[in-house]
């Protein structure tokens, strides 16, 4: 069977990768362009990086937040999913809710994400808005997966 998962992956390149994660037996180390170990996460920790939650300094000081970094410099989502996949294994979803407000309690907010591939619904609660005429009267709370 061939393996579809990758050992490394550069996060990012700017004519050459400054962050590059590599797995290893206790997680993902990160190696800056100096291969120096600046950091060693969890898929979860990665996850958040990738999502804007934490930072990373490189072994000269400059502080990476991926999701603020040119597009074209960031690795692509199937490059991603490989390095997060392991043959046998359910892809890595991440769980994301999302809110939608319309005055319309049949807001069809599944057409906006079909547009999107990789999307997974898992729930949706409506709330009606009673307390604030200048609001929409409904709130529409999505939780769905995504594949990263």
């Amino acid at each position: 069977m061939k393996k579809n998962s990758k050992k490394s992956l550069e996060l990012l390149n700017f004519e050459g990768p400054v962050l590059l994660a590599v797995k290893d037996s206790d997680g993902i180390k990160i190696l800056d362009q100096w291969k120096k170990e600046v950091a060693h996460l969890t898929v979860e920790e990665l996850i958040q990086f990738m999502n804007g939650g934490i930072t990373i300094t490189d072994s000269e000081g400059k502080t990476w937040n991926y999701t603020k970094e040119h597009e074209g410099a960031k690795s692509s989502d199937a490059d991603i999913q490989r390095f997060l996949s392991t043959d046998g294994i359910e892809p890595i979803k991440e769980q994301v809710r999302i809110s939608f407000s319309s005055d319309d309690k049949d807001y069809d907010f599944e057409s906006v994400l079909n547009t999107q591939s990789g999307y997974e619904f898992v729930s949706c609660e409506k709330i009606e808005n009673l307390t604030n005429p200048n609001w929409p009267k409904w709130s529409i709370i999505v939780n769905y997966k995504r594949n990263l």
